[in-house]
């Protein structure tokens, strides 16, 4: 590490070592950027010390020395043995599969955390996240996330529990009472919950009750937008001194965040990966090999009734996702001034 020279020196840039890969090929292709403050101490209080308010502004720019940019969050070593291994187990898959993991996980997803966001113009409070629990109950929280291959990164923590039972006899009657009883009825033209159950030459009956989670999320104190989130799913894996391969001992654990990949949606890039033979009911790097996330309209009206009633309109750009009452056409758009007739959506 190093010490910006404040007299001469104004910026530091440096290329991760993914980066570094990506201009050799000549790949490099930065598209956004983001700005961070997480080496300012704007409240003196917080630093443990005190200062009259007019005298922050000299403090920050002038008088505190700054760090150089730090480009890599992991061992050269243990960084070289991941890598081999995601080459050696994923070469069956397609170049873009190895592509997206040769980027360690530390270093993209952990390096760069609590970018400067947005806030509603006119708020005088931070944005915060609401999230409600509909039909499973909240077991714990943590404020930030915390782990032995990243640091302490504010990163709310939700944990619920979901429980799938299974039920076996050769009496089919009394299977399809207990999964019936579960059941959540969905129209018609709605896919079912419930798996089919598997039978057998002897008669015998196999059922699984699955069970699903369903939550509310809103980030309160910015603008409501027609698209506010992105969805990133990660698997946590327990990893041994002998398969880390980083100097461990055969008796240490460690946890580590994987990364997965939704099947994608595109028809052109899912008939290239079915021509190799990569589905997401078969391999473990897909968020669909493990459960199915369903958002806002893909939700059966059904399940959303029975656990939220009539859905609130946030904005006067966005759509209601559902209405309780068949009878009632809502409209495409609300209204702010709660007038009855406010014209024909928008194509």
């Amino acid at each position: 590490m190093e010490f910006f020279n404040q007299k001469e020196e104004v910026i530091d840039i440096k290329l991760t070592q993914y980066g570094k890969r990506l201009l050799a090929k000549g790949e490099f292709s930065p598209m956004y950027y983001a700005f961070f403050d997480k080496d300012i101490v704007y409240n003196s209080e917080f630093g443990g010390f005190t200062e009259p308010q007019n005298n922050a502004e000299t403090r920050i720019k002038e008088e505190t020395p700054r760090l150089k940019v730090q480009h890599n969050f992991i061992g050269v070593e243990t960084q070289f043995h991941e890598l081999k291994e995601i080459i050696r187990k994923e070469e069956k898959y397609t170049d873009v599969h190895i592509k997206e993991k040769l980027q360690d996980i530390e270093n993209k997803y952990f390096a760069l955390d609590s970018a400067v966001g947005n806030t509603r113009v006119g708020s005088l409070y931070n944005p915060a996240w609401e999230v409600k629990f509909y039909n499973q109950n909240l077991s714990s929280s943590a404020s930030m996330i915390t782990g032995s291959t990243t640091p302490n990164i504010k990163i709310p923590q939700l944990e619920g529990e979901l429980e799938f039972v299974t039920f076996m006899s050769k009496d089919a009657s009394l299977v399809e009472d207990a999964v019936t009883d579960f059941t959540v009825e969905v129209p018609s033209d709605q896919e079912e919950l419930e798996g089919a159950p598997l039978e057998f030459e002897d008669g015998s009956i196999i059922a699984l009750q699955q069970d699903f989670m369903l939550l509310g999320i809103d980030e309160k104190n910015t603008e409501f937008l027609h698209e506010n989130f992105e969805i990133e799913v990660f698997m946590e894996e327990t990893i041994t001194g002998d398969q880390a391969s980083t100097g461990m001992n055969d008796n240490q654990k460690t946890t580590k965040l994987i990364p997965l990949q939704f099947y994608p949606e595109d028809e052109e890039k899912r008939t290239e990966l079915q021509e190799k033979g990569i589905y997401p009911d078969t391999n473990t790097n897909f968020v669909e090999y493990y459960f199915d996330i369903l958002i806002d309209d893909a939700i059966p009206t059904t399940i959303l009734c029975q656990n939220i009633g009539e859905d609130e309109k946030k904005s006067i750009y966005v759509r209601q996702i559902f209405t309780c009452d068949d009878d009632v056409d809502p409209n495409v758009y609300a209204d702010i001034y709660e007038q009855d007739d406010i014209g024909e959506p928008c194509e």
